[in-house]
């Protein structure tokens, strides 16, 4: 159960580090 929780708070982190990558690319292209 605790290495499941683990493997989910990972993913969620994951996510949400795409999302920022995503935002950051859009405000770059935005910038040219």
């Amino acid at each position: 159960m605790a290495g499941q929780l683990k493997e989910v708070r990972n993913r969620i982190k994951s996510v949400q580090n795409t999302q920022q990558i995503t935002k950051a690319m859009k405000m770059v292209s935005a910038a040219k």
